[in-house]
Parts: structure tokens; C-alpha cells; sequence
């Protein structure tokens, strides 16, 4: 039987730039946000398959700035059981707001935000364009907004 487990990680996070580099493919915007971030890794087998990066933004939000899982354990469940536990580790009696953004061409992200509650509440247009020295594409589709979602808990 598979062991998962989800815990927090605060030391050598330099390591898990191959994974954080799946989400975000400029380095310099991951170390803009990693060292003011709490960081939780997804450990199956005891090794790390995926990784969230979580900012307080104030005492009653946070943003999800960084969510990856290995590529070859996509779309297997993985990336829903970190945003779920995270989600779930905010124990506060007030309504409590968590942000995720992703590109328009992050098909599957937004699939999956939506299906786990998150809503659009604003898109950033030409975001990537104006702020990603190199185009993103995936799914053959150029990345170039912003799109932000939020869930109250």
C-alpha cells in the first residue's frame, strides 16, 4: 500500500525548484515569493512528488503561489489532496479566503480549482505577456492572462 504524506517544510527548499519550475517557469518570481511563503510538500513512497506554496496575504486570506506535482503523478489525485489540506488546516471560526491564479491555457488547473469550489473573480489581461520574459504556452494555447479564483472557508 502507498504511503502519502503531507508536512510542512522549512529547510532546504532550493531542492524542490524542479517541481516549483513546473508551475512557474521564472526562478526569479519563485524566489520573490518562497522565503515569505509556508512551503508543503506531498511525500509518496517517501519521496517528494509535489509541492504548494502558500502567502499570507492578511489575517483573513492567503494566496496559493506555487502548486506542482511530478509529472509523471499528474492528474492522479495528488494536486487536489495538498490544496485540500491546506485548505482544511485553517481552523478559523471567521470565513477565511484563499486566492489560487493561473493561466488561461492551464486547462486542467482551472478544471480542478473549479471542482474543488474556487470561483473567477478577476483576470489580469496580458499578464503573462508583459511580465514572462519568454511565451508560455501549453496545451498549444499562448498563456497570456491572468486569471485569479478564489474559495471562502
Amino acid at each position: 500500500m502507498d504511503s502519502i504524506i503531507i508536512s510542512k517544510k522549512t529547510n532546504n527548499l532550493k531542492e524542490l525548484y524542479p517541481l516549483l519550475l513546473l508551475a512557474d517557469p521564472d526562478k526569479e518570481k519563485i524566489d520573490s515569493y518562497l522565503t515569505k511563503s509556508d512551503c508543503f510538500v506531498l511525500e509518496l513512497n517517501m519521496k517528494i512528488i509535489g509541492v504548494l506554496v502558500l502567502q499570507k496575504l492578511n489575517e483573513a486570506s492567503s494566496e496559493i503561489m506555487n502548486v506542482a506535482i511530478l509529472e509523471k503523478y499528474q492528474n492522479k489525485g495528488f494536486g487536489e489532496k495538498l490544496i485540500k489540506y491546506v485548505v482544511n488546516q485553517s481552523k478559523n471560526e471567521k470565513e477565511y479566503r484563499f486566492v489560487i491564479c493561473t493561466g488561461n491555457s492551464s486547462i486542467s488547473q482551472l478544471l480542478l480549482y473549479q471542482k474543488l469550489g474556487f470561483t473567477i473573480f478577476d483576470i489580469k489581461y496580458n499578464y503573462f505577456t508583459k511580465n514572462y520574459r519568454t511565451p508560455i504556452f501549453e496545451n498549444g494555447i499562448l498563456c497570456s492572462h491572468k486569471i485569479c479564483l478564489e474559495l471562502f472557508k
